[in-house]
């Protein structure tokens, strides 16, 4: 039987030979009386033509993979920034709760703990400190804005939805994750003797639990009143130790468990702030909380690094004159002078 091939292709000039190259192949074997089906070798061609070779495909993952490494790390710092901006706005809220729960308390700041604030100050005890106990979760300051808030029931120990800072390293069942401003309810110009405040004191250690007015706060607008805290749901001053322990003291773990200040919530390098006058922001941590270095003791300090500390203390928590000027004192003497805090 005579046989001749015949060819599709875009170029009228494609011929027998040329067939392979020019991208259009043979439809079938033409004969007198019939078309026969395709040749076997036409489709190993086509199949051949199709697939990727073993240095394409590399190629192809060497790519991903650099996009990959290039994309991860900036996903990771924009899901970082929501959280921060979550947490700065839900933070401002509590701020504003708070000049709503003045109007209706003569001005009188809550304070981290009722009982020990009354029992301190010769005040009758609320009625919960006898029926719940001192330290159940409803005589604290975060229970007493709930009201104002109305998220969350921090007064049955679930600090969900606003009173759960978005970077927080743990469950809302687990504890507190924002903190009262320590100095707003310690005061360290004062001493505790059995069981009473009395003062002046000098100490910048020593206190005693109390009630502030905001007519007290000479500077409303640089005095913290909540930011990103542990688990204990206060924000201590640096040079108290146990906030910079939490974070920095890796050899000490007895102070793992205090769960005070966080200033290194987000990225290791920041947290979220609240001041009296309800503005919000961001700081770095070592300019709220300067940090004298990893491992390091209270004992192990320079002088210099505690006197850092006390002035961070006047400058971002004192809420009166005398309590900043104590901490501005107690720098001076450490050869730290306090530029900014006055």
């Amino acid at each position: 039987m005579e046989m001749s091939a015949f060819f599709v292709c875009e170029d009228v000039s494609c011929n027998f030979v040329s067939a392979h190259f020019c991208g259009k192949f043979i439809l079938g074997i033409v004969s007198n009386s019939h078309i026969s089906s395709r040749p076997t070798w036409l489709g190993e061609i086509i199949m051949r033509k199709n697939a990727f070779t073993l240095i394409e495909l590399l190629v192809v993952i060497a790519i991903i993979a650099i996009l990959a490494a290039i994309l991860f790390p900036v996903f990771a710092q924009a899901k970082l920034a929501a959280k921060k901006t979550q947490g700065l706005a839900q933070m401002k809220q509590i701020g504003t709760s708070l000049q709503i729960y003045l109007a209706d308390y003569d001005d009188g700041l809550p304070t981290w703990n009722a009982c020990l604030a009354a029992s301190q100050n010769g005040q009758p005890l609320p009625a919960e400190c006898t029926t719940v106990g001192t330290f159940a979760a409803e005589v604290h300051w975060d229970a007493k804005l709930q009201p104002y808030v109305k998220n969350g029931n921090p007064e049955l120990s679930q600090w969900a939805g606003l009173w759960q800072s978005p970077g927080a390293e743990y469950a809302p069942t687990a504890g507190r994750s924002i903190g009262m401003n320590q100095l707003l309810f310690w005061r360290i110009d004062m001493y505790t003797s059995a069981g009473s405040c009395l003062g002046p004191s000098t100490n910048a250690f020593s206190g005693c639990y109390s009630y502030f007015n905001s007519g007290e706060i000479e500077y409303p607008s640089r005095t913290m009143f909540v930011a990103d805290s542990g688990k204990a749901g206060r924000y201590e001053p640096t040079y108290f130790l146990n906030g910079w322990a939490e974070t920095w003291d890796t050899t000490y773990a007895a102070y793992k468990s205090y769960g005070f200040s966080t200033p290194w919530r987000y990225g290791g390098e920041s947290a979220n702030y609240v001041w009296l006058d309800t503005h919000a922001k961001v700081h770095r941590g070592d300019q709220i909380y300067p940090n004298p270095g990893h491992d390091k003791h209270l004992s192990d300090w320079s002088t210099a690094d505690v006197g850092r500390t006390y002035c961070s203390a006047a400058t971002y928590q004192a809420p009166t004159n005398s309590i900043r000027t104590l901490l501005i004192g107690k720098a001076v003497a450490a050869g730290v002078s306090c530029e900014g805090a006055n």
